[in-house]
């Protein structure tokens, strides 16, 4: 088993935690993990939006599910440099990695690059993996996921809320002017909006998406105290919000 890419870098620590974690089974490969999957299906490690994601059977739930078309590519960004400097990048497999060099060989070198190539943001995205592995980012992640879907599933019981849906430590509060027949407010009423200035008034940061949605993206760093006075502030964050709904005539939902 080779722990180096086909140039001979050495990739950073992250990958070498999951090498360890997954035994003879995992390969180094173009600065990728790979690991023997479903039907001779390759599955492969990213970081990706700002959080960790893996295409492991093994690790549901902390990042993305293997589903066939992210499983060819996948484009890397945020959580790459914690944001810190603009770094991005695309994983293939070693399939579209070979069909690359083969026709290469017959039409000359395939012409196309990343503008932060060489950058010092590299350096800035090497630490942060070799940062992800040395606190043990992924084991936080899978130790607090019990928590987050028992906190989603709280809110679910709301008046205002229609769904609550999670994955990983990442969720989306649905609210709805009817809970029985998850009836949407009308966008125009700005609803999520008013959440989210009432979350802010708990002192929470949480942002609306399209759809009255309230997305919760916490830092993979969060403790499970921090967890808890999350779901606390935005639970007392809806009952704002439903009170004010209720005086606008908004909602036809009970209590």
């Amino acid at each position: 088993m080779t722990t180096q890419d086909r140039r001979g870098v050495t990739p950073p620590a992250l990958f070498h935690l999951l090498i360890g974690q997954h035994g003879d089974g995992a390969a180094g490969n173009s600065g990728l993990i790979t690991v023997p999957g479903v039907a001779g299906n390759e599955l492969q490690f990213a970081t990706m939006r700002g959080r960790l994601t893996s295409q492991l059977p093994t690790k549901e739930g902390i990042g993305l599910p293997s589903i066939e078309g992210i499983r060819r590519r996948i484009a890397i960004a945020k959580a790459l440099s914690s944001a810190y400097l603009p770094i991005a990048g695309v994983l293939a497999p070693p399939r579209t990695h070979e069909a690359l060099v083969d026709e290469s060989r017959k039409i000359g070198a395939f012409g196309h690059g990343f503008a932060y190539s060489g950058h010092r943001a590299a350096a800035v995205a090497l630490k942060t993996l070799e940062i992800f592995a040395r606190d043990r980012i992924v084991d936080r992640v899978a130790a607090l996921m019990a928590q987050f879907r028992d906190g989603l599933n709280r809110l679910s019981q709301h008046p205002l809320v229609g769904e609550a849906r999670g994955l990983g430590l990442m969720g989306g509060i649905e609210l709805v002017a009817d809970k029985r027949t998850k009836r949407a407010f009308d966008p125009k009423l700005g609803v999520a909006p008013q959440c989210v200035a009432a979350a802010q008034a708990e002192g929470l940061i949480v942002r609306a998406l399209i759809g009255d949605t309230i997305s919760l993206c916490p830092p993979l760093i969060i403790s499970a105290q921090e967890l808890g006075l999350l779901f606390e502030r935005l639970s007392r964050a809806l009952d704002r919000t439903l009170a004010w709904a209720k005086s606008q005539g908004l909602v036809t939902a009970s209590d």
